[in-house]
């Protein structure tokens, strides 16, 4: 394992741009919130995964983010024969030119969405089988067994991301100045340090290339 590398200053930044967004949604009615909502949280993601992997020694420069704009074509079985599927996802990281990290931004995460987030990796892998997977949202709405079952038709398990403490709830509404909570400094710490664990082997392929 490699030294870790400080990260105080991307942990200011994305406390910063939460404080900032979170403070401008109070006035918005429930449409622009949600748009808000997850802009923010697409807005954070990718300074999450920077601070991971410089975390773990990586370097800035094999570090490649694309956003959702650049949608990934699949094939089921070839480029021939098979069915054409265009992705939307959230984002892809690329680590030395290469595949390495997909993920789904959610402000919150509910069965639905999880399921959705689940049948669209699992369609990704079929093509990039050693990617990460990845699923970032600022509030838990999942039933922890109904989350098992979903995981159990499926033959991986994403690494699940939940910024915020305490499940998420529709009448406390976080936009809300009583409601708001806290991204603390802590959250980003644990949750980076999960995500740089996952990311070494990569840091180690290259080393080996």
């Amino acid at each position: 394992m490699c030294s870790k590398i400080n990260i105080d200053n991307y942990i200011e930044d994305i406390i910063g741009i939460y404080n900032s967004e979170i403070g401008n949604m109070e006035t918005l009615n429930r449409g622009e919130l949600r748009q808000a909502k997850g802009d923010l949280v697409e807005s954070i993601t990718p300074l999450i995964l920077r601070a991971a992997w410089k975390y773990i020694g990586g370097s800035n420069k094999d570090f490649k983010y694309i956003d959702k704009n650049q949608k990934v074509t699949i094939y089921k079985k070839n480029k021939c024969r098979g069915i054409k599927y265009k992705l939307e996802l959230d984002g892809r990281v690329l680590l030395n030119n290469k595949n390495c990290i997909v993920k789904e931004d959610k402000a919150y995460i509910d069965t639905s969405m999880y399921k959705r987030a689940l049948q669209d990796f699992d369609i990704y892998r079929k093509t990039n089988k050693n990617s990460l997977l990845i699923c970032i949202a600022l509030e838990e709405a999942r039933n922890k067994n109904s989350k098992k079952v979903l995981e159990s038709y499926f033959d991986f398990k994403p690494i699940n991301i939940i910024l915020l403490k305490d499940n998420r709830s529709s009448s406390k509404e976080i936009s809300r100045p009583c409601n708001f909570k806290e991204l603390s400094k802590e959250s980003l710490i644990k949750n980076i340090k999960i995500i740089g664990k996952a990311m070494e082997k990569f840091l180690w392929l290259k080393k080996f290339q």
